[in-house]
């Protein structure tokens, strides 16, 4: 699909303003075949699956130029990649892209430097290259400093709870939430609130963080393909992620490959594949309790960035090779969703009256709209 040329001009703009020239859309496949700079390797299907992937950001990048001739806050889009080796593929994203993102990549070499220094491509003030572990804590903090979107508070209190051994109970009222722990007889904590309520309220506009400055809305580890390397890269990253961004992880399939050091292999428990099916599992812990509990019972070992994993996660897609994980536009509440009945129309069968099949929800929960 090619984007025909357009000239746009803001509302009510002089005529001394010169209008802005909608850039020709080229597919990224198309841009790959032809690129001839900075060398890049994938897998021949990967451009096609990008081409579906990147396209909202696409558009909310040619939103930014078109945005650019007259005063607007509008941000634009950053996107990172982990391991960039010969700098190719930023340069295929950089072109597709038109130049309205900007680019920061990481990769262990040092060598990287390379890219960038007496390059026309190091000129470009919108593009980024460190050379740093993509999973370590300490190194990343130091060059984008702390996570722009970490844990909320009421997710950092239950995974502290879960800790100490403490068992979490979750009763919804109405669009509240009433989060509750039983000390565990047996757990030694000195702990001051180890009893009672917990947390008692509503998520409010203040607890949705915006995207942010420092945060990304595009994330993608190209880097060792290591089974363990890329869960502890995720789990790291994620909270660097912008609301509603995309989390990318590309040749996924040495979660296959037993060989060192990708240590995997099929049905293997730590493999990459074998996490993010557990984490499906986890983000939809809540609605598959017990029904006969009064309330939600946490499992006990969830850790934080399972509890942040079911907070935040959206979808997870898996591709030939590639995982793409969205994350939420705002934060999931610990009491999970409600059913709801809309019409007043029921011919066959009066909806919400046998709740037995219904996992978890209370009468508060399974409601009609008024």
């Amino acid at each position: 699909m090619i984007v025909s040329m357009t000239c746009w001009k803001p509302s009510g703009a002089t005529a001394d303003i010169s209008c802005w020239k909608r850039p020709q859309f080229h597919s990224l496949h198309s841009i790959y075949r032809q690129h001839n700079g900075f060398a890049s390797a994938k897998w021949s299907h990967f451009p096609f699956i990008y081409d579906e992937l990147l396209l909202q950001i696409y558009k909310d990048a040619i939103n930014v130029g078109k945005s650019c001739l007259q005063v607007s806050r509008r941000r634009r889009p950053r996107m990172f990649q982990i391991g960039i080796e010969n700098g190719g593929s930023l340069q295929l994203y950089n072109t597709y892209f038109h130049g309205l993102v900007d680019i920061v990549g990481i990769d262990i070499n040092p060598d990287v430097k390379r890219l960038i220094e007496g390059t026309d491509f190091g000129k470009l003030s919108h593009i980024q290259i460190f050379t740093a572990n993509g999973f370590n804590v300490t190194e990343i903090q130091e060059i984008f400093g702390d996570a722009p979107n970490p844990p909320s508070k009421i997710i950092e209190s239950i995974a502290h709870q879960l800790e100490l051994g403490n068992e979490i109970t979750i009763t919804s009222k109405t669009d509240n939430y009433v989060v509750e722990h039983t000390p565990n007889i047996s757990a030694s904590t000195t702990d001051e609130s180890s009893g009672g309520t917990l947390l008692n309220g509503t998520y409010t506009a203040e607890d949705t963080p915006e995207p942010s400055s420092k945060g990304f809305d595009l994330i993608i580890d190209d880097s060792s393909h290591i089974n363990s390397e890329v869960i502890a890269t995720f789990q790291l990253f994620f909270q660097y992620l912008n609301p509603g961004g995309l989390y990318i992880v590309e040749s996924a399939y040495t979660t296959y490959s037993h060989k060192p050091p990708y240590n995997g292999g099929y049905g293997h428990s730590t493999s990459t594949f074998a996490y993010f099916n557990n984490l499906i599992d986890r983000i939809h812990n809540f609605p598959l309790d017990d029904p006969k509990l009064n309330g939600t019972t946490l499992p006990s070992d969830m850790f934080l960035h399972e509890m942040y994993m079911y907070e935040w996660v959206q979808s997870i897609d898996f591709h030939e090779s590639i995982v793409v994980i969205r994350k939420a536009a705002k934060p999931k509440v610990p009491k999970g969703y409600c059913r709801v009945i809309i019409g007043e129309i029921e011919p066959v069968t009066t909806l919400g009256e046998d709740k037995t099949w219904i996992p978890r929800y209370d009468k508060y929960c399974l409601r009609k709209f008024a």
